[in-house]
């Protein structure tokens, strides 16, 4: 999933070409777009994945306590970006932290569980989704779409010659 949701950020960009065109009023807020777009992935994979299977291995406990930590957590946070520093976008930047946060921690405590070693996929989102945010918020749009599809393309191709990943079509009835 994690390569999936790396690679689906990289629709951010037609879909700022096609609001951009069709629907030029709300062209400002696809600056946002870049903020809120690993936010939904980040909340995405913690539904589908690790809430799906705390709730199959019966650690509604865990759950219970991840969102009772993102909260007090958000509160705080909020209440300092919105009170301390009068700043929305702030706002916005700390629920972007604590939905990441929440999602890593939610991995980490699968990963103990379970007792795997894939640590590395944890760093490899953050890292993905820090430089996606990044180049979106400092760099034009065409640089910002090139360095993406660049870095993109080199993790890809780093997971394929790592053996990580294969791009081999194999169907179960493919004798017939």
């Amino acid at each position: 999933l994690t390569l999936l949701f790396i690679f689906c950020m990289l629709f951010y960009y037609p879909l700022v070409e096609f609001v951009k065109y069709f629907v030029p009023n709300y062209y400002e807020s696809t600056r946002y777009l870049s903020l809120m777009l690993p936010i939904c992935i980040f909340e995405g994979k913690f539904q589908i994945l690790y809430n799906t299977m705390y709730k199959v291995l019966k650690k509604q406990k865990t759950i219970f306590i991840l969102n009772l930590l993102s909260l007090v957590i958000s509160i705080a946070l909020t209440y300092t970006a919105l009170f301390w520093f009068d700043s929305i976008i702030f706002s916005i930047y700390t629920l972007v932290i604590i939905i990441v946060l929440r999602s890593i921690l939610s991995e980490i405590m699968l990963y103990r569980f379970l007792k795997m070693n894939k640590y590395n996929l944890i760093g490899e989102a953050l890292v993905m989704t820090l430089f996606f945010i990044i180049i979106n918020l400092q760099c034009t749009f065409w640089i910002s779409f090139i360095c993406y599809f660049s870095l993109l393309v080199t993790y890809i191709l780093v997971k394929y010659f790592r053996n990580e990943i294969n791009f081999k079509f194999n169907p179960i009835n493919s004798k017939n």
